[in-house]
């Protein structure tokens, strides 16, 4: 009788399923929504808790698995991930029970860990970018950040690292499962690990607190008698408290991630305060070698920068290297020269990399405080200053200069690399200026790509050449950064003049 029930209940859910599942997103929330007040009436306030569990946490698991490959964030944590388990709330326990179901089919596999780690990341990442880019347009950074209403993975960190493990805070589940991945040697979920920690470690630093590492037997050997104020200690995790919770042998291994980040990051410290000395001091230097770059693109441009990013810079400056700058690729389009847009590869605290946007125009970088924003210190104008002086370096060296191998090895490509004629249309050719046989004159079109390009007139017997016109046929792999940045790099740099 109960196997004839089981198998009646399980299609009556695969058929809930299906039906929110084909749903269009508005429906589909509407639905999700009437579950829940079904499950509050019909099995909450009933009484029959432990049956309401039983289906709806399987309907759940269900429904997150096609969120996960939906891959919609917003309605991934609206009705899965939860942000804030308010027992005030009279739907409190009916939305824990689709909470619960998500959180134990995410922790079952490292696959599923995985992929709901990359889309909140990449949500998280998204904002960053928007947000940066309305505030570069003029609006008002309050309200862009007010108007974003999609999860804090800041949040979802504290609530997965400060539960205990137990069953009944399952939200643990996908956390563990990625520690026991790394413990293994996965590479990505090591480096997911890294960053739930690191997250954590931040909101420690803003409140102000230290950040406790706990074994589940040291919190239940510490919570109160009242059970009430038990259940508090043991599950709930306010923001000026960070902590993380975990079993004696995951904590061990949390321990040592921690010691050689600390290891790393006092050794990256010294060397980035070793460069900021020298940078100050040679200030005067810098700016000489600045201000001539600046002139020299100005009055004497010999090659253009290639559209879409083509041109990257990889950066292994110290300073920025703290802050999570790791390069930044110059964009044309729309800009005319020498101004540019930049593409700035940074990897944010808990977010990992996202590309935040810039420009460089009348020989000044702006960009966000965001793009800079750092807890380790360091001044933003100092900042800005460093990450200028390599722009306006590597612009000067890719208009104005041969090419040169780098630190990395690499060259400057100036034109199409020789290949099979049928292969060339898939090269990028930097836009440059070709000297005309005797009496030959540059067209009105070169001219006026010349002036676009270049902001200056054709001299007599010297065309202007575009960098590609069949734009279409763009490759779908960019090529290597054009140079490398280093400390040592930035101080030879000066040395040359």
């Amino acid at each position: 009788m109960n196997g004839a029930v089981g198998r009646q209940r399980n299609r009556a859910i695969n058929r809930i399923a299906r039906m929110i599942e084909a749903a269009s997103p508005e429906k589909r929330r509407k639905m999700l929504d009437q579950m829940i007040d079904q499950i509050q009436i019909e099995y909450i306030e009933s009484g029959k808790r432990k049956l309401g569990k039983e289906a709806f946490a399987q309907l759940s698991a269900r429904l997150g698995e096609h969120a996960l490959a939906w891959g919609n964030v917003r309605y991934l944590t609206d009705y899965f991930a939860l942000r804030v388990s308010d027992p005030s709330d009279p739907k409190f326990w009916a939305r824990n029970v689709l909470s619960a179901g998500f959180y134990r089919y995410i922790g079952s596999d490292v696959e599923h860990a995985l992929r709901f780690c990359r889309l909140i990341f990449r949500a998280t990442a998204t904002f960053l970018a928007q947000a940066d880019q309305s505030v570069m347009a003029g609006n008002d950074p309050k309200q862009t950040k007010a108007s974003y209403d999609a999860v804090s993975f800041s949040v979802l960190l504290l609530n997965a690292a400060g539960v205990a493990t137990d069953s009944a805070a399952p939200q643990k589940l996908w956390l563990l499962c990625l520690i026991e991945a790394a413990m293994r040697g996965h590479r990505e979920a090591d480096e997911f690990v890294r960053s739930v920690v690191e997250g954590v470690e931040l909101t420690a630093a803003l409140s102000g607190n230290d950040l406790q590492l706990i074994s589940d037997e040291e919190l239940e050997a510490s919570a109160p008698a009242d059970p009430m104020k038990h259940m508090e200690h043991l599950f709930v995790t306010w923001p000026d408290q960070p902590r993380i919770v975990l079993p004696e042998k995951h904590l061990t291994y949390i321990r040592n991630m921690r010691d050689r980040y600390f290891e790393k990051a006092d050794r990256d410290l010294r060397e980035s305060q070793a460069f900021a000395n020298w940078f100050v001091a040679s200030y005067d230097r810098l700016a000489a070698h600045y201000e001539g770059c600046r002139q020299e693109i100005e009055e004497h441009p010999r090659y253009g920068i290639r559209p879409f990013g083509y041109d990257s810079v990889r950066v292994r400056v110290s300073v920025l290297n703290m802050i999570g700058i790791t390069g930044f690729a110059f964009h044309t389009e729309g800009e005319c020269f020498p101004d540019v847009k930049l593409e700035v590869y940074v990897k944010k605290t808990a977010v990992g990399l996202c590309n935040l946007y810039a420009f460089f125009r009348k020989g000044e970088l702006q960009c966000t405080d965001q793009m800079l924003d750092n807890w380790q210190g360091f001044d933003l104008d100092f900042l800005r200053s460093v990450l200028e002086f390599i722009v306006m370096d590597a612009m000067f060296r890719i208009v104005c200069k041969e090419a040169s191998a780098d630190e990395a090895g690499e060259k400057v490509t100036r034109s199409a690399a020789k290949r099979p004629v049928a292969q060339k249309q898939h090269q990028i050719v930097r836009p440059f200026l070709r000297r005309l046989p005797v009496g030959w004159q540059a067209s009105d079109e070169a001219r006026k790509r010349a002036f676009l390009h270049f902001g200056w007139s054709l001299p007599d017997g010297v065309t202007f050449v575009q960098s590609h016109e069949r734009w279409v046929d763009l490759p779908a792999e960019k090529p290597a950064p054009v140079f490398t940045y280093t400390d040592k790099t930035i101080k030879q740099s000066i040395e040359e003049d």
